[in-house]
């Protein structure tokens, strides 16, 4: 192996790390954001269920479903 080629190899595997470590970081990007986005989720059915509860209450209040409905 000539010495061009071994320098060729050695710049392929530079690149080839490079773009591993690019990778690495993305991928810790994306799991940040599945994490935030599971916690917006849950949030978002946190609060779902609240407004639920209160249209159900309002709803019973005012008589328009009877309480032995069930929500």
């Amino acid at each position: 192996m000539t010495t061009t080629e071994r320098v060729a190899d050695i710049e392929g595997m530079n690149r080839l790390v490079s773009i591993e470590e690019q990778q690495t970081q993305l991928l810790a990007r994306h799991e940040s954001r599945i994490t935030k986005l599971e916690e917006l989720h849950a949030e978002q059915r946190e609060d779902s269920k609240k407004v639920q509860r209160l249209w159900v209450s309002l709803a019973k209040k005012h008589g328009w479903i009877d309480d032995e409905d069930n929500f």
